[in-house]
């Protein structure tokens, strides 16, 4: 596994000219009898790509994905792991990151609410092409699972959180408060958190002070969780 900063520069998912784009072999130093001299690596064709493409996306999926939820890959200020399979050659790259991706799941974990973090990861995601919002189908977006405590209540963090999903910095959440109820997650916080993002969802089209105010009389619905709410 290599860890991958969030902020790293590289090519999208759209790719390119994947001739032009593979790395070129690195040169070693190497010692003889005291001197050093310098070897370039010649490069040989990947049996792997000289595989037929439907049997090469069957070996990307075993190399790649992960097991379950409880296998989700953790996003930290670091970046991810991610693994040395997608940086061997453009082509490869190419053909599976999207695999990696969108069949796999992440995890941002959100203390005190605070989603800067996520609008990196996100602006990331989107840097290399790849699809955010959760409206679409399973499998054709980047799955992030967000970790928040109930404990941690802060208000003008959750403010910010929303201000981005009114900005589109970052996709809304997926279940609606009904859907979320109905699944079983009876969590007053979430549940007001999902209402949230439906209003700022709801409401893009609205001047973002317009919907701040909106937002407020959540903030006291927050507080009969948790007094800690109205700090600030």
């Amino acid at each position: 596994m290599r860890i991958v900063p969030i902020t790293a520069n590289e090519p999208d998912a759209r790719g390119g000219d994947a001739a032009s784009a593979v790395p070129q072999a690195p040169i070693i130093m190497l010692r003889s009898d005291a001197k050093t001299r310098v070897a370039q690596v010649s490069s040989t064709p990947s049996r792997l790509l000289q595989l037929p493409a439907e049997l090469r996306n069957r070996i990307y999926r075993l190399v790649l994905h992960t097991a379950g939820d409880e296998d989700r890959i953790i996003v930290t200020d670091f970046g991810h792991d991610r693994p040395a399979l997608l940086q061997t050659c453009q082509k490869i790259r190419n053909e599976a990151l999207k695999i990696y991706y969108y069949e796999n799941s992440f995890r941002i974990d959100m203390n005190s609410y605070d989603s800067t973090l996520l609008a990196k990861f996100t602006q990331k995601l989107r840097d290399l092409g790849l699809e955010t919002h959760s409206a679409k189908p399973a499998k054709e977006y980047v799955e992030c699972y967000l970790r928040y405590g109930d404990r941690e209540p802060n208000w003008a963090n959750l403010l910010q959180w929303m201000k981005f999903v009114h900005g589109g910095l970052v996709p809304p959440r997926k279940l609606t408060p009904a859907e979320r109820w109905a699944s079983g997650r009876h969590s007053t916080v979430r549940i007001v958190i999902s209402s949230m993002n439906n209003m700022v969802r709801c409401l893009a089209d609205r001047p973002w002070e317009e919907v701040k105010k909106l937002l407020e009389d959540q903030r006291v619905v927050l507080a009969t969780t948790n007094a800690r709410w109205m700090d600030g």
